[in-house]
Order: C-alpha cells, then structure tokens, then sequence
C-alpha cells in the first residue's frame, strides 16, 4: 500500500496538482464508513441476545484490529523517516503480514455472527464462502491445500 507522502507528494501539492488534505477529512471518512456499522451494532446490543451481543462485540473488535493494522506506524528511526521523506510510505511485509492476519480473524468473527444470528432468526444453517474454499482446500491433494 502507498500513501500520499514522500517528496512526489510534496512536489504535486506545491505545484497545486494535488490539493493539500484538510486535518478534518480523514474523520469525515472515516464517519461515513463506520456509521453503518455502528447502527447495526446499537441494533443488535438492543435487540439481541446475549449470544448475539457477544458476536456482534467480537466482529467490532476485529473491525478495529484491522484499522489499527492499517494504519500501523512502522520504527521511525533516522533512516527510516529519510527514506519515507524521499520515496513515501510503503508498508513492511510484517505490515502486510498483521493486516491480512487482522482481516482473517474479521473474517470468522463475522461468520460467527451470521450463524448465531440465523440461528436465533430461526433461519436454516448454511455454509459459508470462506467455509466452502476452507473445506475445498482441504479436500485437494498434495501441495494445493493452502487457502489464500
């Protein structure tokens, strides 16, 4: 991932190619994509079960596992924050590597939720899309059985 820093960065919004980012911008993205989530989760702690409840903290807690991953800071020692200075910010493959791991166990937690919410719903168990690749994955032969 590449955000919008380094000197190319620099350049751009100095050259008024780029406009600079108001400091209020990112909270008024970040509203508007969390809002939905948010309403569904006052729901569900209002009108839940316990059981329910649980799932749903559990699934807002993952959520926020993979924001903290995604906007992780990485080491800021001197040479570091050259480098960034002059080519942006590009992220590490540990970065990468606790994100993805931020965004799997999102992924069971919000199937947790779906099944305990069928379930109190009165709804028919199904299986999954991830569950389905999982359970494919382990029925190939040999090397082929890693789920990406």
């Amino acid at each position: 991932m590449r955000f919008r820093s380094g000197l190319n960065e620099s350049l751009s919004v100095l050259l008024r190619l780029r406009r600079t980012l108001d400091s209020l911008e990112p909270y008024d993205w970040t509203d508007r994509d969390l809002r939905p989530i948010g309403d569904a989760w006052l729901r569900v702690w209002v009108l839940g079960t316990q059981q329910a409840i649980d799932a749903a903290d559990r699934v807002m807690i993952a959520c926020f596992e993979v924001m903290t991953a995604a906007t992780a800071c990485p080491d800021r020692n001197l040479i570091a924050r050259a480098y960034r200075a002059l080519a942006g910010e590009v992220w590490t493959q540990k970065q990468l590597a606790d994100f993805d791991t931020a965004l799997e166990r999102l992924e069971e937690k919000r199937a947790v939720f779906v099944k305990v919410i069928r379930k109190e719903m009165g709804k028919a168990a199904v299986e999954l899309a991830i569950e389905r690749a999982e359970r494919e994955a382990r029925e190939l032969p040999g090397e082929d059985r890693k789920v990406t």
